[in-house]
């Protein structure tokens, strides 16, 4: 228990102390306070602009006072604009396996989990959430959140840094990426977990992005929602293959 929280806390005093000095980058590279937008756009144009595939590792540890969990699932992306479908699954445990679908066109925006077997309608996400988990040029999570952004640069990669404000329930959001081909490389953040009597752990992703391919072939059916479903005059019908699945409607939340 002793070592928990010590490793709660370690965390927590990281990011507000890295807050507090700036932190400060190695010799030899640059601290830009005001790259931080310019860099995001450019990843959103990429994004917005052409056929994506590519795959990461994603990495995911929650700590609290009854201990660490630690997971691993590979995850598949395909994207085209606003409408992406990613696929996490865990595949180094056959005995506990899960894969959790994501799948966004102009219509709908849908989750499957196949271990909880259940269909989550969900509202639209923006294609900067989806891909790098947090949307950091949308205006009203920036207000609500962000306390400084900025860029630290080398001759090889840049990474993008974010600060968050004491109330915030984000702890650090680190994004690093190729400035010249605009390949995201790695993405660090964390959350908060709070019981109600105070920050009581931790909930830390770490995305490893890689096979980066442009797709100007994009096969469009990956964005389509019929393999779970069908829906006429507002009824859904689930395919045999999920007829034991649940739908819950969260598209309104």
């Amino acid at each position: 228990m002793k070592s928990i929280i010590y490793t709660i806390s370690l965390l927590i005093l990281f990011a507000t102390g890295a807050a507090k000095r700036g932190m400060a980058a190695p010799d030899g590279l640059k601290i830009d306070t005001t790259d931080a937008n310019e860099s995001l756009k450019s990843l959103e144009a990429v994004l917005d602009n052409t056929g994506l595939e590519f795959y990461a590792g994603f990495h995911r540890e929650t700590a609290d006072t009854s201990g660490v969990v630690r997971d691993t699932l590979l995850a598949y992306y395909a994207t085209f604009g606003t409408n992406f479908r990613s696929v996490f699954a865990r595949i180094n445990n056959p005995e506990n396996y899960k894969e959790v679908n994501h799948v966004q066109n102009d219509r709908e925006h849908v989750t499957v989990e196949s271990d909880t077997k259940l269909v989550f309608l969900n509202k639209h996400i923006s294609i900067m959430q989806a891909v790098f988990q947090l949307d950091l040029l949308d205006p009203r999570f920036v207000t609500g959140n962000v306390q400084r952004m900025y860029t630290i640069d080398s001759s090889a990669y840049k990474v993008i840094k974010v600060e968050f404000k004491p109330e915030s329930p984000y702890l650090f959001y680190t994004l690093s990426y190729d400035p010249t081909t605009l390949q995201p490389l790695e993405l660090n953040y964390a959350t908060k977990i709070d019981d109600g009597s105070g920050t009581s752990g931790y909930d830390r992703i770490r995305m490893v992005y890689n096979t980066w391919m442009v797709d100007s072939y994009m096969n469009y059916n990956e964005f389509l929602t019929d393999q779970y479903y069908t829906r006429i005059n507002g009824i859904y019908q689930l395919k045999p293959f999920y007829a034991d699945y649940e739908i819950i409607d969260n598209s309104a939340y």
